[in-house]
């Protein structure tokens, strides 16, 4: 046994000296002391000493407990993306634990040629800063920069370092706009922009070295207005090729412009179309990669020589892949990465129909949710397109159960995720500037309006629906409020829009401008406290602006002759296209105003419209109030007000002497259209129209409730007794119909009359 603290040693040894010397050595067995085993000190020069990177950049105003990461993350050896996000996100340990080379102690290993060239060149990226950028010194400035992107001390900004300069103002740029997209023509500082433009080029091409992406990465820049080779992209590039194989199969024409594609493929070949005319777009802005091109190159594809289409359609499509290129840029489902995975729910090309529902347009209205996710007439024309092009063999299915219950789940999944791009690309078009792009919005605005005059082809109208371009832009909201608009100016109905929900606007919009002045007066102080006079707005807060009514704030722009006009264009286009809802015809009823959907009123042949001058020319005057012949006058009023009525007719109307300009209006309308809107203001706050009797009221509050509305109800059961004998005008009666408020069959006319004593509390039917 060997004692604990001691260890054996084994040795030959060979006795004797010169001719006596053994031939044969000897074993000899020693046993020593264990001797302490010295641990190897590894030297690490103190880097906090005077002069050194380190307290440089405490100098500048970078705070002493980010200023190891600061230096390890700009000087470090191996730094890979993983290892910077986790220094970024203060977790050295991991970063360690993930860097490529460490060294046996444990820390990063450092690149000494790389910190030699860091302590060279950060003064010359400060002093660029602070001459050329105009930025200033302080936690806020430089130090900032430094801090937000290290790398950027590795930029050597001389007159022959193009580059290195240019990455320096852009990390300016990030400092005051928090974002590295730089607009081409940005008035401060054109160049840059261009440049910002040469590098997404150079990513794309494969033309850019590690260290200079690592710099551009390390300050967020968005490469995602390249083209990227994507599982997306190669997904597409794919359908693009069985489309075209389908057509020489079946000897079908095939048209490079893609404007005809979702009359034969549907739902399908309209995405396919916009991928493709997006991809023309990114040839000629010289943003497609030459992998790219090739590859299109060798399936055959004609850029600018269409022969089968017009020169019209040519410039459509031009315009249209300039709005998806601005779309696309600002897309927040383009840096996810869910689109460079394996896709979910993606539609191979199946075999196209030889026709789709090509008249069903785009839907919206009321009922339509606001700018970001579809409205339900969308989907609807969505699932009924899925459906035709993505059901594939209907024999097959006949045959194979489980192949249904496949095909159903891939058709719901399709549709998920056009919901999702779809309203990604609504967000993506909300947030863009169309001043980017000159004469796009007055192109786009052009779009709708032949939409809304029925002047558009619905194969384009349901392109631009893909895009994310809501051609009925009116949420629930603003329907209504242009649909009272509208009333009042066809009509001149005094019909007030639900008296409590313009309190409630009205509250909210006090809300939010005591918020605003309230950021605006924290963002005064911290200017003051700070001493940056420059980024203080104005010696003191400035003064609330005025705040508008709130059915100005509910009302877009224009005059109330162009908003109303604008908005009967829509609902007619809808009506036309079958996606006016239900809601919306039952409150147009309500107001009043279905007749400006009928072409037999609006576009009356001549001949019609004569005959009705002469009714009038005979009639004696003054007419009777709701009869045929006053309500064609009331409509010819309400043509004029907006314009619709030619001058012709206006001089064959004025020859008659009737004025346009006044609608024949009494006190008994103006009391009913008052007691509509109390009628409305109800039916607001209790979701139906059924007013309490006092006799039910079963507690204080049910008891006040029905005194409040006791005239109400007297004056809903008067109209239901005349409605019983027949002496409700029908528009009217349509009128009570439209907002659920008609008597029961039978209710009225087998209700005698109350007696006076008891009108206050009648119940409606």
């Amino acid at each position: 046994m060997v004692p604990p603290g001691t260890q054996l040693i084994f040795r030959f040894e060979r006795r004797g000296d010169g001719w006596a010397e053994e031939i044969l050595p000897h074993l000899v067995v020693e046993q020593r002391p264990l001797e302490p085993k010295k641990k190897r000190v590894y030297s690490r020069p103190d880097p906090w000493k005077e002069g050194s990177l380190e307290c440089y950049l405490v100098d500048l105003g970078v705070p002493p407990e980010d200023v190891d990461r600061v230096v390890t993350q700009a000087v470090a050896w191996g730094i890979n993306p993983i290892k910077r996000s986790l220094i970024n996100w203060q977790l050295p340990a991991l970063a360690f634990a993930v860097a490529w080379r460490v060294t046996p102690g444990g820390r990063s290993l450092i690149d000494r040629r790389r910190r030699s060239r860091v302590e060279r060149n950060v003064r010359l990226v400060v002093e660029h800063l602070e001459l050329e950028c105009k930025v200033p010194f302080g936690p806020k400035g430089i130090a900032a920069i430094l801090a937000r992107c290290p790398e950027i001390m590795l930029c050597k900004p001389t007159t022959n370092d193009r580059w290195d300069r240019r990455a320096v103002e852009l990390g300016a740029y990030l400092l005051r706009h928090g974002h590295c997209n730089v607009p081409e023509d940005w008035v401060e500082n054109p160049e840059l922009g261009l440049w910002v433009k040469r590098q997404r080029i150079a990513r794309a091409a494969g033309q850019l070295s590690d260290e200079r992406l690592s710099i551009l990465q390390s300050m967020g820049f968005a490469f995602g207005e390249v083209a990227q080779l994507t599982e997306e992209w190669e997904h597409r590039f794919d359908q693009l090729v069985d489309w075209m194989l389908w057509h020489n199969e079946n000897q079908q024409p095939f048209s490079w412009l893609g404007v005809d594609w979702g009359a034969r493929g549907g739902i399908t070949a309209r995405e396919l179309a916009l991928w493709t005319t997006l991809q023309r777009e990114y040839r000629d802005r010289g943003l497609l990669p030459g992998e790219a091109l090739s590859r299109f190159e060798a399936i055959g594809v004609q850029w600018d020589n269409a022969a089968d289409s017009t020169p019209a359609e040519r410039r459509w499509m031009a315009w249209f892949g300039r709005l998806l290129h601005l779309i696309e840029r600002h897309n927040p489902l383009l840096h996810q990465p869910r689109r460079n995975q394996v896709l979910q729910g993606r539609p191979k090309m199946g075999r196209p129909r030889g026709s789709t529902n090509a008249a069903r347009g785009v839907g919206g209205g009321a009922d339509a949710p606001d700018a970001g996710a579809p409205s339900s007439g969308e989907l609807a024309t969505v699932e009924e397109n899925l459906g035709g092009s993505l059901a594939g063999d209907e024999s097959d299915d006949e045959e194979h159960p489980a192949a249904v219950r496949r095909g159903s789940a891939a058709v719901a999944a399709a549709r998920l995720r056009l919901q999702e791009e779809m309203g990604a690309r609504r967000a993506a078009l909300a947030a863009a500037d169309l001043r980017a792009e000159p004469g796009l919005r007055f192109w786009l605005e052009r779009q709708r309006r032949r939409w809304r005059k029925q002047e558009l082809p619905s194969e384009l109208a349901l392109m631009l629906q893909l895009s994310g371009v809501q051609l009925d832009s009116y949420s629930a909201v603003e329907w209504r409020a242009v649909a009272h608009t509208a009333a009042a100016l066809l009509q001149g109905s005094e019909i007030s829009w639900d008296p409590s929900s313009q309190a409630a606007q009205r509250q909210r919009a006090q809300q939010a401008q005591q918020q605003q002045q309230a950021v605006q007066e924290a963002a005064w102080q911290q200017a003051q406290d700070s001493g940056d006079a420059a980024d203080a707005p104005v010696a003191s807060p400035l003064p609330p602006p005025q705040r508008p009514s709130p059915a100005a704030q509910l009302q877009p722009a224009g005059s109330a002759r162009l908003r109303a006009a604008r908005w009967v264009q829509t609902q007619q286009a809808l009506l036309a296209e079958g996606k006016l809802s239900q809601a919306q015809l039952c409150y147009m009823a309500f107001l009043g105003i279905t007749w400006v959907l009928s072409e037999e009123v609006v576009l009356m042949p001549e001949p019609a419209w004569q005959g009705w001058c002469a009714q009038l020319e005979a009639a004696p005057r003054p007419l009777q109030r709701h009869g045929e012949l006053w309500e064609w006058l009331q409509h010819q009023r309400g043509l004029h007000a907006l314009g619709w009525l030619p001058a012709r007719r206006q001089r064959a109307l004025a020859a008659l002497q009737v004025d346009l300009s006044t609608f024949d209006r009494s006190p008994e309308d103006s009391e009913w259209d008052r007691q509509l809107t109390q009628l409305l203001a109800f039916k607001a706050e209790h979701g139906h129209c059924r007013l309490p009797p006092a006799a039910a009221a079963t507690d204080a509050a049910a008891a006040a409730a029905a005194r409040r509305w006791a005239p109400l109800a007297a004056w809903l059961a008067e109209q239901h007794r005349c409605a019983a004998a027949g002496r409700l005008p029908p528009p009217r009666a349509a009128q009570l119909a439209a907002i659920g408020a008609a008597p029961a069959a039978g209710a009225a006319a087998a209700t005698p009359p109350p007696p006076p004593a008891a009108a206050a509390t009648a119940q409606a039917g």
